[in-house]
C-alpha cells in the first residue's frame, strides 16, 4: 500500500522557521506543546515566546524523559491534561524531542477524540531519522517494545540538525546504529562511506552529518512509501530490531537503544553469516565497524540465551512463538522469497548465535 508522505522541512533556525510558524498559524484551534523535561527547558521557553509575539497561545505538557516514561500511564496522563483543556478535534500537537516523545504524541494524536494533527519535530539523531519517519506510534509494556500503537502520520516534520550539538554521546549512538543499518539493508554506498569517513561522523562533522542523514530520511521514507502498514518491505526496517527488542526488555530498558541495535545487528549478520548469505570478511568488517563507531557492546548478567528465546518468542514478527529474522544477502540488500523478508531460523543456529552474544558481550 502506497501512501503520500508528510513533507520534511530543514532548518538552521527552528524557531524563525517561516514553514513552521506557516503550519502554526493555519490552525484554528487550540496549540499544545508536548515535550519531556529535559528538552522542554532547552526550547519550549523561547518558543512560546515566539508563539505569543505572533499572538499564538501555545499550553506546554512534559513528561519524565527517557524510554521508561514510553508506557500507557504516560499517555493517559497526556490525555487526561487534554481533556482537562477541553481539548478538541482541531486542536494541533507539537511532538518536540527525540523518539520516545514522537511516539508517545503520534500515539495520542492517533487515538484522542478518534485522531487529531500534530507536528513531529525530532531533537534526536533517532528521531531524525528513524522515529518520525513513517508514522510508526506507540508505547512498551513490561516485556515486549513497540507492542502496543498505530500507524499515524503527522502533517509535517521539522528539522534543525543544531539541536544535534548538544546531544549527549550516547543518544548520538542510538541514531548511528539506525543510520548504519539503513547502509547494511539498502546501500552498500552509504555503508562505504560511513566505513571510509567514520572519525568524521563520530565527530559530528555539520556537512557529513547532513549528507548522512538525509541520505537515510531518503532511505526510509523509499521503503515506508512502498509499503506503509508493514505488510512486506517494511520489514527490513527491523535488522538488528529482533535480538534488540529482546535485549532491552530484559535490560528493562536500562541499556540505551543504539548499544541494543548494535548488538542487534551483529548478531543478524552473524545469522546472515552461519546462512551463507554474507561472506565471513563482510561480517568481520560490520563487527569492525560497529566497534569504531563507539559502541560498548557490553550485556548485564540479566541476558542469558534462555531469557533471550523466551522475549524473542514475544516478538511481534514472530509466527506461533518462532522468531523471524531480516537476513542480509550482502551489505546493502535483504534476503526475500515470494514477497516474505523475514525468515525462520532453526533451533541449533539461534542457540548458537545467543550463545555467542552472551559469551562475546555478557559480564
Amino acid at each position: 500500500m502506497k501512501i503520500s508522505l508528510p513533507p520534511v522541512h530543514w532548518t538552521s533556525d527552528l524557531l524563525g522557521s517561516e514553514p513552521f510558524l506557516k503550519v502554526l498559524k493555519g490552525n484554528k484551534g487550540p496549540l499544545v506543546l508536548i515535550s519531556d523535561d529535559q528538552v522542554a527547558p532547552l526550547y519550549a521557553p523561547p518558543l512560546l515566546d515566539l508563539l505569543k509575539s505572533h499572538d499564538l497561545q501555545c499550553a506546554l505538557i512534559t513528561f519524565l524523559a527517557g524510554e521508561s516514561s514510553k508506557t500507557r500511564k504516560t499517555k493517559e496522563t497526556i490525555e487526561d491534561a487534554l481533556l482537562a483543556k477541553k481539548c478538541g478535534r482541531d486542536t494541533l500537537l507539537i511532538a518536540l524531542g527525540g523518539g520516545v516523545v514522537t511516539d508517545i504524541v503520534g500515539f495520542v494524536a492517533a487515538t484522542y477524540l478518534r485522531g487529531i494533527s500534530y507536528l513531529s519535530v525530532p531533537t534526536t539523531l533517532l528521531g531524525m531519522v528513524d522515529a518520525s519517519i513513517g508514522g510508526k506510534t506507540g508505547v512498551n509494556v513490561s516485556h515486549a517494545k513497540n507492542v502496543i500503537g498505530a500507524f499515524y502520520q503527522p502533517l509535517a516534520i521539522f528539522i534543525d540538525l543544531s539541536t544535534l550539538e548538544t546531544l549527549p554521546d550516547k543518544e548520538l549512538l542510538a541514531g548511528s546504529a539506525e543510520v548504519l543499518k539503513y547502509g547494511l539493508i539498502s546501500d552498500r554506498a552509504l555503508y562505504d562511506l560511513l566505513e571510509e569517513e567514520v572519525e568524521e561522523w563520530t565527530a559530528r562533522e555539520a556537512a557529513f552529518l547532513k549528507k548522512v542523514v538525509q541520505k537515510s530520511i531518503q532511505i526510509k521514507q523509499m521503503v515506508v512509501q512502498k509499503d506503509s502498514l508493514e505488510s512486506g518491505l517494511r520489514r527490513i526496517l527491523n535488522f538488528g530490531h529482533t535480538i534488540a527488542h529482546a535485549i532491552e526488555a530484559l535490560e528493562e530498558y536500562a541499556l540505551p537503544h543504539g548499544e541494543a541495535v548494535a548488538i542487534g545487528m551483529v548478531i543478524e549478520a552473524l545469522i546472515s553469516y552461519r546462512l551463507n548469505h554474507l561472506k565471513e570478511e563482510d561480517f568481520e568488517a560490520i563487527y569492525v565497524l560497529i566497534k569504531k563507531m563507539g559502541f560498548s557492546l557490553t550485556l548485564s548478567h540479566k541476558v542469558t540465551t534462555e531469557k533471550m528465546k523466551k522475549a524473542l518468542s514475544l516478538d511481534k514478527k514472530s509466527e506461533k512463538t518462532v522468531p523471524r529474522f531480516v537476513i542480509l544477502d550482502g551489505i546493502g540488500k535483504t534476503l526475500s522469497f515470494k514477497g516474505q523478508y523475514c525468515t525462520a531460523i532453526d533451533e541449533t543456529l539461534l542457540e548458537e548465535a545467543l550463545g555467542f552474544m552472551v559469551a562475546e558481550f555478557g559480564v
